[in-house]
């Protein structure tokens, strides 16, 4: 399967939308509107992409646990990365006595993070992962990726459909389309992956064929855009549920195996989209607080505040993409083989 450039250009603008999402004080703005959504874009795209490439490995006798080192070794040196920035900005306020963990809770948020296992700490915000609370996701996604490596002879189109419904169901049973994020929501982040993750196994097995380059792919990211911008819908969360049950999954049938133009743009955005969602939310954190502790806040200096941090954040994630992760990712397949 050849690089599939508006997949690239989807995650880079879901991402992009998750940075503007937290760092909204920044811009002056009460909040961005559903930018959350975007988490179940990536797990419909994570199922997509990794149905296309690793069933055919599977059949040619990839192992479970060769599947799994490979999750983990694209996924942890980004991960570590935002998991050490968190640790500099958890111990900052640890120091300063201006944070919500005590020295025992942060020593067992290290711990667990290192593992990429949600800390047993019970803290203010309830946060699976304190440290850096994004990562809750990564934890969610790699539970859909084990689950695929051990069922994949067994999911058939019926088997598919009845993951995909029953975990619609639970959704709409659980009543919180942002669910998984905290301790509190745990239980409902189960069925919002299993819905997005295996729909996107199911369309990839079932989409349609490629086209040449063209602009319809810009026009479906821009939609994908709206979505997640869109105030105050009708029926609240059933229009949240409606947009991750048939806004999303439509657009990536749409468009996923056509080429947009502009391709070299929409693969920069592919390569930035993991490390500015894995970086950002501590750098925030280390942002605001060095802000606050000067006597200052961030509103009065919106929207310059914002527009520095999401260029600065894109341009730092562009560099660990080029001259981090790919490097260190090579250098421990050469090690491990």
């Amino acid at each position: 399967m050849g690089r599939l450039q508006t997949i690239d250009a989807l995650r880079g603008v879901a991402a992009l939308f998750v940075l503007l999402g937290h760092a909204a004080t920044f811009f002056d703005l009460q909040y961005i509107p559903r930018f959350w959504l975007a988490v179940d874009l990536f797990f419909l795209i994570s199922g997509y992409v990794l149905s296309a490439v690793y069933e055919p490995r599977f059949r040619e006798g990839l192992t479970v646990a060769a599947f799994m080192k490979a999750r983990f070794l694209r996924l942890y040196p980004l991960y570590l990365i935002g998991l050490a920035l968190g640790v500099v900005s958890a111990l900052a306020a640890l120091v300063l006595k201006r944070g919500d963990l005590s020295a025992g809770q942060f020593a067992v948020a290290v711990l667990t993070g290192a593992l990429m296992l949600p800390s047993p700490t019970w803290t203010a915000d309830d946060s699976l992962f304190p440290l850096n609370f994004p990562a809750w996701s990564l934890f969610f996604e790699l539970t859909a990726n084990l689950a695929l490596a051990l069922l994949w002879r067994r999911l058939t189109k019926p088997m598919l459909v009845l993951i995909v419904v029953s975990s619609a169901a639970g959704m709409v049973a659980y009543g919180d389309p942002g669910a998984g994020e905290s301790w509190s929501s745990i239980v409902g982040g189960f069925p919002r992956v299993g819905y997005s993750f295996f729909l996107g196994v199911l369309i990839q097995r079932h989409r349609p064929p490629s086209h040449s380059p063209g602009w319809l792919p810009w026009l479906a990211v821009a939609g994908a855009g709206a979505a997640l911008w869109l105030r105050s819908l009708p029926g609240g969360a059933l229009a949240d549920l409606a947009t991750v049950f048939l806004v999303f999954p439509t657009i990536l049938w749409l468009v996923a195996e056509r080429q947009p133009k502009l391709g070299r743009f929409a693969q920069a955005l592919g390569a930035m989209s993991y490390p500015l969602y894995v970086i950002h939310a501590p750098l925030i954190s280390i942002i605001t607080r060095g802000i606050v502790f000067f006597g200052a806040k961030p509103e009065p200096m919106a929207p310059w505040l914002g527009i520095a941090t999401v260029l600065t954040l894109c341009g730092v994630a562009l560099m660990l993409d080029r001259f981090y992760d790919r490097r260190v990712r090579a250098k421990i397949q050469h090690l491990v083989g």
